[in-house]
């Protein structure tokens, strides 16, 4: 194997392909990531097993092969020596690489040793907006769970064509404290009705590839099967098994009316409750918040016995009944970060009832809290 290539494009393709490979005590070969040579196509891939990446490599190449090597060593190299053009030739030591006045051996192993990615068969082909759907899994992703004990929440839910909707594309994530639900469209795609469960670390994955590709890419197609699903942003592919299992009907949950509705500038409610914060009980986090639609304002209050407490409020708009619950801060807060409008508004029906939060004048994203019970 022998080629040649500019560094600004080799590094592209290991930056999105060398953060899938980690430490596989049992299968060292996962620490690499493959380069291969082959009929025309030139590539790097990584895969942990669950998630494969491939990123196509515009190279001038001399002879084809394949190899194997360290996928950390080589993106840290790669970024840390100075050079514009980069000569690679395999030899029996192992991967030459020639760069500016550097000269480095990299030992490898095999690609025959290296595991096969698999392809879709039967599949249904979506194509979406790249920066829509970038933003909309920003705003569902942060909910999922952190834990694997209901495999199903900790991951992200794509609902595709639902029978309200069809040319949509539904997200969801929960970890049965909160729940986050973005709608977007199809910019093209099939009719048929699709709802599986990515895994957090696949959708992670992809919003850090169109960060990285964001210049050169405008579309997303999104390819699904019962058991996979590949992601194509331009020239890198992300393959990754899909979680196992039914996702919640949450739909039910999400209240249809609400007693009280006000909205607020964002930014005030922020500050408010990164103020009451700083005096809530650890571990629980709770602040109050009172909804006085009669008053035009929404008062944020916390105490702690052993450092003080707080009491704020924010000018709002709205109407309805006097409600007041108590909620984790840190879920208000995580809400409100993903809002990307300078009003929000907030609805509920009961003390006892969920919190929802939406930007205002936008149905299309929700927020919901569950409040804590005193």
């Amino acid at each position: 194997m022998k080629f040649s290539c500019t560094k600004e494009n080799l590094l592209k393709a290991l930056t999105c392909t060398g953060y899938v490979s980690g430490k596989q005590v049992n299968l060292p070969i996962l620490q690499n990531v493959l380069i291969s040579m082959k009929n025309t196509e030139t590539k790097i891939v990584s895969t942990n097993l669950e998630i494969a990446v491939s990123a196509q490599l515009r190279a001038k190449v001399e002879t084809d092969g394949e190899f194997t090597v360290p996928a950390r060593v080589f993106l840290e190299y790669m970024s840390n020596v100075p050079g514009d053009r980069v000569d690679i030739e395999l030899h029996d030591s192992g991967l030459g690489v020639q760069m500016g006045h550097s000269k480095t051996v990299l030992k490898g192993m095999e690609a025959t040793e290296f595991p096969l990615i698999p392809g879709i068969e039967g599949d249904v082909v979506f194509e979406l907006d790249a920066k829509v759907l970038l933003n909309a899994l920003h705003q569902v992703l942060f909910a999922a769970s952190k834990s694997d004990v209901r495999l199903e929440l900790s991951g992200v839910l794509f609902h595709c064509n639902p029978p309200e909707g069809k040319q949509n594309l539904v997200l969801a994530a929960t970890d049965s404290f909160r729940l986050a639900e973005k709608k977007i469209t199809f910019k093209s795609g099939g009719t048929e009705e699709k709802r599986v469960i990515v895994p957090s670390r696949t959708v992670a994955e992809l919003v850090r590839i169109i960060n990285v590709s964001s210049k050169e890419i405008d579309s997303v197609t999104m390819r699904v099967s019962d058991h996979q699903i590949v992601f194509v942003c331009g020239g890198v592919q992300i393959t990754s098994r899909l979680t196992e299992g039914n996702y919640p009907n949450y739909e039910h949950i999400i209240p249809k009316e609400s007693n009280v509705e006000m909205s607020a500038l964002k930014d005030d409610v922020v500050k408010q409750v990164k103020g009451a914060s700083l005096f809530t009980t650890k571990g629980i986090g709770a602040v109050r918040m009172k909804f006085v639609a009669a008053e035009n304002k929404i008062n944020i209050t916390s105490t702690n016995a052993q450092t003080g407490e707080h009491a704020g409020s924010v000018v709002a708009e709205g109407k309805g009944d006097e409600v007041e619950m108590y909620l984790n801060h840190r879920y208000i807060l995580d809400g409100l970060g993903v809002i990307d409008n300078e009003r929000v508004v907030f609805s509920a029906q009961s003390t006892d009832a969920p919190l929802v939060m939406r930007p205002q004048m936008d149905k299309d994203y929700l927020y919901m809290i569950m409040p804590i019970k005193q």
